[in-house]
């Protein structure tokens, strides 16, 4: 045995017969590494000065082993790199971006220059010490040359037969091509070239008579010339005037028709564990929400809490096909959660943990959070970061300074404001957390706001909550839709606000509806109040309960009220579309059967998939029920009602939430119909709309009965059978037909050139 030896060109240890019995593998790896970056090694080499050395150390990674070698760094001046050892073979690809010429040389013999900016292969003979390089790439023939760059001088004019112009001038090459400017092409036009940039032209000519036409999209097409104005049509059905209509496939004419089908429901499927809940009558009350649900969208499944007595419990639900089924609850060990205010949670998905939030029993103005962590479909409680929104809030409508009387949330006995509904949401672009609760004080007579703000500090210590800021409206001096349940906040995610719904009385004891936004003040972290609100004289009175949910697609709050004494009976639904502060009153198409009376619970949610919003409510001694509903910024269009859940007795609690992962809608509800009452979990699945709105032609001049002849307006042609339009504003075909200034799928149809008359500006070719 003896000593290892290296390979002449790259330095490659060879070792020995029965050397390196331990180590043999350190070298192997070693020599794999100089072979790597000896076939396909890229290496930097930074130059300085003058002149340096481009070594092959043998058994040792070094510069003279790159196969290619990109120059940099900032040398003084041409920079002469000698290659070591002078008898090594070497071949390299050179990229030179250091800014001056580099020479390389191996030996006396001749050396290459590699200019700046410019690559080149080049050979080291390795002949000691007349060594010479050679540039390869000096003397390269080449058969197919495709040449996508840089520049050719010092040859003779290539002939036009050749792929040349025969000339060394513009002018002559275009007189040899046959493009004489002015007599074989046209000049350039920058009128022109602006117009063929535009647009997308046909490429084959149209038919006898046919004109070009724009698209409205920068596309050019010839199409058979329109008649502008009014044409006859045939109706099929009655038509009103003013109706948008579409044309059937026999020619005949019909007001746009939208049709809706009911929502669809899964399988019912109870609490895994079959745990009855306390039998408590006092504490499952329709005033009292006692389950919230939220969706994990790390692990695409939905989580449950909800209070048993005065514990707090959280269970794992699993969405299969049209199911949805929930797992073994986990008591979070806190045994003092108040049944009145009730409970919310919401999902930090870049902590992977939900925070719910409660009120304490021993005073419900206090509130707290605590933060349950989620592995896979495993749920827990974190005992330390249980956290009290603490902070003092403020009286007054519109300002942060305290009102006379002002009532201080915190700590305070007040235990009529029962009538309280928390809401708590994570904003993920600020990391910040919103906690907002709304209730009803009689003793005071005011309808009273709070809110929060937290910063998550971590997953083990909880939220730091920061100031807060309370709310009065003084000009509610009876609100009765205060309580739990009853008022409903919905979260705006695009502007970060809080969108709510309350009712009650105003000072003149006039029933009213309103609507207010909070909006997140990012630098002083607490909610201000947003002056854009609107109102309404139409409310269903006292002890009613309102929900709220925005819609993305029509940028709009929709707010819901079902009455709950008998006296009381009857469905309210109102829009407020936030760009145009407008208040839309009672839109009466929510085909909801059930009965008003002794209402319990009720939820409603918008899933932005479907562009659908779903609403459901519980009633005492009834199926609990739903209805599915679209809402196109001017009306709704709604589906049937159809049931929940199964047995016909009071379902107590309710909670809904969407399912992004499945298009859906996870229902948690109880169920009190035996003598206890169990958890369960159902699907709902949001129909699609059925219209003929994409259809429409123009709109009716007149009423047309069944089968007569009248008038449509089509393009070109001025509709004054509308009515409330906005001057100047561009209108929409909407799924009912209805007129709207939202954008739709179905088409722009014409501008408002006065509050009666509408310009058909587009056809529905």
């Amino acid at each position: 045995m003896g000593a290892s030896t290296y390979t002449q060109n790259t330095g490659i240890e060879k070792i020995d017969n029965g050397e390196q019995s331990t180590t043999w593998g350190t070298t192997t790896n070693l020599n794999f590494d100089i072979i790597d970056r000896a076939a396909s090694g890229v290496g930097a080499i930074t130059l300085s000065g003058t002149s340096s050395n481009l070594s092959t150390t043998d058994g040792t990674l070094s510069d003279g082993m790159y196969k290619l070698l990109v120059l940099g760094g900032s040398p003084s001046g041409t920079h002469t790199i000698t290659v070591l050892p002078n008898t090594a073979d070497k071949v390299y690809i050179v990229k030179n971006s250091s800014g001056q010429s580099v020479i390389f040389t191996q030996g006396s013999g001749a050396s290459i220059t590699v200019p700046n900016g410019t690559s080149k292969i080049i050979s080291c003979d390795g002949g000691g010490t007349g060594a010479i390089v050679t540039d390869i790439t000096g003397s390269l023939s080449f058969s197919d040359v495709s040449i996508t760059g840089g520049s050719i001088t010092g040859i003779t004019d290539l002939a036009v037969a050749d792929g040349g112009t025969g000339a060394s001038t513009a002018s002559a090459a275009r007189t040899n091509l046959g493009l004489v400017i002015g007599t074989d092409v046209l000049a350039y036009d920058a009128n022109l070239q602006a117009f063929v940039a535009a647009f997308t032209l046909p490429t084959s000519d149209g038919t006898a008579n046919q004109v070009l036409s724009t698209n409205g999209s920068a596309t050019l097409e010839f199409l058979d010339q329109r008649v502008a104005g009014s044409t006859t049509f045939t109706a099929s059905g009655a038509i009103a005037a003013g109706n948008t209509v579409v044309l059937n496939t026999n020619g005949t004419v019909s007001a746009v028709t939208q049709s809706d089908a009911a929502a669809t429901v899964g399988a019912v499927n109870a609490e895994s564990t079959s745990t009855n809940w306390t039998s408590d009558s006092s504490g499952l009350y329709w005033y009292r929400s006692r389950i919230c649900v939220d969706y994990d969208t790390t692990n695409n499944q939905p989580i449950l809490f909800y209070v048993d007595g005065n514990t707090l419990y959280g269970v794992v639900g699993a969405v299969s096909g049209t199911g949805v089924t929930w797992g073994t609850p986990v008591s979070s060990g806190i045994t003092n959660v108040s049944k009145y205010p009730g409970i919310d949670t919401c999902f930090d998905s870049s902590r992977n943990q939900f925070y719910v939030c409660y009120a304490n029993s021993s005073s419900v103005n206090d509130f707290y959070t605590i933060q349950a962590n989620i592995s896979g479909s495993t749920l827990s409680f974190v005992t330390g970061t249980v956290k009290q929104i603490t902070g003092t809030f403020l009286g007054g409508s519109d300002d942060d300074t305290p009102d006379s009387g002002a009532y201080w949330f915190n700590g305070g006995n007040n235990t009529d404001n029962y009538r309280g509904s928390p809401s708590i949401v994570y904003d993920a672009t600020n990391d910040r957390l919103g906690f907002l609760y709304t209730a009803y004080m009689s003793s005071l007579s005011i309808y009273c706001l709070a809110s929060g703000f937290a910063v998550p500090v971590s997953t083990t210590a909880g939220p730091n909550w920061g100031s807060n800021l309370f709310l009065d409206f003084t000009n509610y001096t009876t609100v009765y839709a205060g309580g739990v349940g009853w008022s409903n906040t919905a979260y705006n995610s695009s502007a970060n606000a809080w969108g709510v719904i309350l009712g009650g009385k105003n000072s003149s004891n006039v029933n009213q509806t309103k609507f207010i936004q909070l909006a997140m003040d990012m630098t002083n972290a607490r909610f201000f109040y947003n002056a854009n609100t609107s109102d309404t004289s139409e409310s269903p009175g006292r002890s009613s309960i309102y929900k709220c949910a925005y819609s993305n697609a029509q940028n709009a709050y929709i707010g819901v009220a079902s009455t709950v004494p008998s006296s009381e009976t009857g469905l309210y639904v109102w829009g407020w579309k936030l760009a145009s502060s407008t208040f839309q009153t009672t839109l009466s198409n929510l085909n909801f059967t059930a009965n008003n009376q002794g209402l319990d619970q009720a939820a409603l949610v918008y899933d932005s998939t479907s562009d659908r919003f779903i609403y459901a409510s519980t009633f005492n001694g009834a199926t609990q029920k739903l209805v599915s509903f679209s809402y196109n910024g001017t009306d709704i269009t709604s589906g049937s009602t159809v049931g929940l859940s199964t047995a016909a007795d009071s379902g107590l609690q309710l909670s809904l939430i969407v399912d992004p992962d499945n298009n859906k809608v996870v229902a948690a509800f109880t169920d009190s119909g035996a003598s206890t009452t169990n958890l369960y979990g159902r699907m709902i699945i949001p129909p699609a709309i059925t219209t003929t709105a994409s259809n429409w032609i123009g709109v009716a001049e007149a009423a047309i009965s069944d089968g007569a002849a009248g008038l449509v307006t089509i393009l070109g042609g001025v509709n004054d059978q509308v009515t409330s339009l906005s001057i100047g504003t561009v209108y929409y075909v909407s799924s009912t037909g209805a007129l709207s200034s939202s954008s739709s799928t179905y088409g722009k149809i014409g501008k408002a050139i006065s509050a009666t008359k509408l310009l058909i500006t587009e056809g529905n070719a």
